[in-house]
Formats: C-alpha cells, structure tokens, sequence
C-alpha cells in the first residue's frame, strides 16, 4: 500500500463523511491507499458516521488531542507514505497524486501543501 491517510477527529459528524467521500474520489487507485479515522475520545456520532462513510480503519484515542491521535494513526498505519488531513477538509481529487509528486524530488522527505478556507 502506498498511502496511509490519518484524520484525527473530535465531534466531527457533521463533517466527516464528506472528507471520507472526497478521499474516496482520488484519481489514484482505491486500492493504493487506506483512510484511517482517529475518533479522539468524540462525544457524538462520528465513529459510526466514519465507518458509514467507508473509512477502512477507525479507531478510538482516549487521549485528546491532536498529537496523541495524529500518533495513533501513524501507529495503525500501513502506508509507506502518511498523510494527515483535518477532518473538515475535502481534498481535491488530484491530492495523493500531487503528493507522490512532490516526494518524488531529490532530497524531498516531507510535504505541506496550501489551502482554502
């Protein structure tokens, strides 16, 4: 598996299932990549709403937190590269490409990309 996408989130029913669509929809093959959800410690339907989405792992973090549920993904992570998204952010289709792309670089160990609000 190439990619491992890490979405941490904390009361994000609302949002999640468009992220998880929207990474659904990249233009690299379904099967290079999983989509990890870090349920950290929610209070309302997320977990479900993520498998519902079609999240292929999504897994509770008691310790809230951005870091401690951005580590979690990265230990249940499969992927040779990790990419982390917020889980209100619909990336466009092109995102992992782009990403494999700029890795591809001489040197290049790490990305960071821009985005709109």
């Amino acid at each position: 598996m190439k990619f491992s996408i890490v979405i941490p989130a904390f009361n994000e029913t609302e949002y999640i299932v468009c992220s998880v669509n929207a990474l659904k929809k990249q233009d690299i093959e379904r099967s290079d990549f999983e989509i990890i959800v870090i349920d950290n410690n929610s209070s309302d339907e997320t977990f479900a709403a993520a498998l519902e989405a079609g999240a292929d792992k999504v897994v509770k973090e008691i310790k809230k937190g951005t870091n401690a549920a951005r580590q979690r993904g990265y230990l249940e992570s499969q992927g040779e590269i990790i990419a982390f998204l917020d889980a209100d952010s619909e990336p466009p289709a092109d995102w992992l490409r782009k990403i494999q792309a700029d890795l591809s670089g001489p040197g290049v160990a790490a990305v960071s990309g821009p985005f709109d609000y």
